[in-house]
């Protein structure tokens, strides 16, 4: 029930009180979902808030979840809420429905940032423009790194997906006093948001409180199986000084304390002779200088480890990801998709042309520009032992005649495939094999390696890439601002009309499972379980949109999935 007036909505925890704009968009911040997940709660998979008796004022963004900040950035223009443990919150826009004859869909994002950073309150996350497209969008805050995703001896695995689930169920309790519809809920995210999502549609718990998904660049793969969760939760916690992962010996460390030691800045374990990388393979890595030392990981089993101490540079002290729990994830997430346990979801997946392009950054031409992921490259070798450094310590590989054969096979293999393909590095350079076979490995495998799966049980997969403006400009992330309507040039009415294209093209999807309606998008066929690899793909390109099959702009993708099929921890075949 909803008082406009006052602009008041009761919900099953309270009544909250957000604000009007001139146009009639009805914004909720901030609004607690959970209980706050401190004291013996910590490490606990979220319950639902214990409520509130006054009206609520949720007209400011409150905090999202600790994470590392860097020398300056201004935290409080990308966070405007803070940074705190007791931060589950999310967020609502809903438009002007006074004259709605039915509930709205709904539309929950989830925020990426490599599952350590990120908040659903970013500016660019600003749900206004969406929800002018005819839908309530909620934006979600949940834990990240150490506290959202190790492996507590005495609490739960996998407690940010929790956050996500009980963010799910407020919205099937709540949603409707909003004007949303809680039986035509559609969940989305990008980059680390997407691997959550995509660990959403599998679980036989979470995908029974939504309908729909957008999993935009996800990493599918990278889901950890129990044993190497435990790995990377013990390195964490010799780094953090504490004398076990229960809650007992974790209640003295500060939740900033965390965060040090997820990156390096505290360290009480310098002898330590590995730590478990983040295993996203053409995730930037170390660089030239460093992969000309070399290391020998530690075993020869598929986790892969990287030399320790400063000689780390940038790479993360511990990277964590979401686990193979046997209860919210019973199986790996590509496994529980192949064997039809999302069959009553629709999809919708994509990524970018080069998500991992190495863009020469102005002040160092050695490092990549802000905001874009890649890794220089100065000769085919180079690109090799890169390729290399990621296979190291994959054992599995040793079929295809080990990690240093495959390197070479794979970079052989895009260079001739992209000798005339165009992008952020001219054309036939070591650079462009290198952004190419990155971005692959990365991101665009993992989209056709979910397509596939999900097409062996329903007829509406769709599957898009993002190009950006002639095969260029497409890095991580940058469809973000014009998805949502953030970020982008408003007196460039191409660059309007582009970015509407996407918005529609979503909104389309979220209202029906179809993308198809917009008149700047062209018929968008489903991929089907017929296609292979080579279904049909939506390239958004400023340029202009266009369809054809993945492997025409994609020719040696294949070659990317046999090794990701064969080097990670999941049985189905793409």
């Amino acid at each position: 029930m909803s008082d406009h007036a006052r602009d008041i909505v009761d919900t099953a925890q309270g009544a909250v009180q957000g604000t009007v704009s001139p146009d009639g968009l009805r914004i909720f911040r901030g609004i607690p979902f959970a209980a706050p997940p401190t004291g013996k709660l910590r490490l606990k998979r979220s319950i639902p808030h214990p409520g509130w008796d006054e009206v609520l004022d949720c007209t400011q963004y409150r905090a999202c979840s600790l994470q590392p900040t860097f020398p300056g950035v201004d935290v409080s223009a990308i966070y405007p809420g803070g940074l705190d443990e007791d931060c589950l919150h999310l967020n609502v826009w809903v438009p002007d429905a006074a004259s709605a004859k039915a509930p709205l869909p709904v539309y929950v994002w989830i925020h990426g940032g490599a599952y350590t950073a990120g908040s659903g309150s970013e500016p660019t996350y600003e749900g206004s423009r969406l929800a002018q497209e005819g839908m309530v969008v909620v934006t979600v805050n949940y834990r990240l790194g150490a506290l959202g995703f190790m492996w507590p001896d005495d609490g739960d695995p996998n407690c940010a997906l929790w956050d996500q689930v009980r963010a799910l169920e407020w919205v099937q309790e709540n949603i409707a006093g909003f004007g949303g519809d809680p039986d035509s809920v559609t969940i989305g995210g990008e980059s680390a948001g997407a691997g959550c999502s995509t660990c959403l549609v599998a679980s036989p718990i979470a995908n029974k409180l939504f309908h729909r998904a957008v999993i935009m660049s996800t990493v599918a793969q990278c889901t950890d199986d129990e044993r190497t969760a435990k790995i990377r939760t013990a390195q964490f916690i010799r780094a953090l000084g504490a004398a076990s992962a229960n809650a007992t010996d974790l209640a003295g460390f500060s939740g900033m304390e965390f965060v040090a030691a997820q990156v390096g800045i505290k360290d009480e374990a310098p002898d330590e002779d590995f730590a478990v990388a983040h295993t996203t393979p053409g995730w930037q890595g170390p660089s030239l200088p460093q992969l000309s030392t070399g290391y020998t990981p530690a075993e020869a089993d598929g986790i892969h480890y990287v030399i320790p101490g400063e000689e780390r540079d940038s790479l993360l002290g511990s990277g964590f990801h979401p686990v193979m729990d046997g209860e919210l994830l019973p199986g790996h997430p590509l496994d529980l998709i192949a064997d039809g346990g999302a069959a009553h979801i629709s999809i919708l997946v994509g990524s970018n042309r080069e998500e991992t392009g190495f863009r020469v950054n102005p002040a160092d031409s050695e490092i990549t520009a802000p905001l874009t992921y890649g890794a220089k490259v100065d000769s085919l070798d180079d690109a090799a032992r890169r390729a290399h450094w990621f296979f190291m310590g994959w054992g599995r590989l040793e079929p295809l005649g080990g990690g240093r054969a495959v390197a070479e096979n794979l970079v052989n293999a895009y260079y001739d495939a992209e000798a005339d393909g165009s992008g952020a590095a001219e054309k036939g350079s070591p650079q462009h094999v290198w952004n190419r076979l990155a971005s692959d490995l990365a991101f665009n495998a993992s989209t056709v390696m979910v397509a596939a799966r999900q097409a062996m049980h329903r007829e509406d997969t769709y599957v898009y890439r993002f190009d950006g403006f002639n095969n260029r400009n497409a890095f991580h992330g940058w469809e973000m601002g014009l998805k949502f309507g953030t970020i982008l040039n408003e007196s460039n009415a191409e660059v309007v009309k582009f970015a509407r294209s996407m918005r529609s093209a979503i909104a389309d999807f979220v209202k029906t499972g179809d993308p198809n309606g917009s008149e700047n998008v062209p018929a968008w066929p489903a991929w089907s379980i017929d296609d292979g690899l080579n279904g049909p793909v939506m390239h958004f390109d400023k340029a202009g949109n266009h369809v054809d099959g993945y492997q025409q702009a994609a020719p040696a993708i294949g070659r990317v999935i046999e090794v990701i099929d064969t080097a990670f921890p999941h049985s189905s075949i793409t």
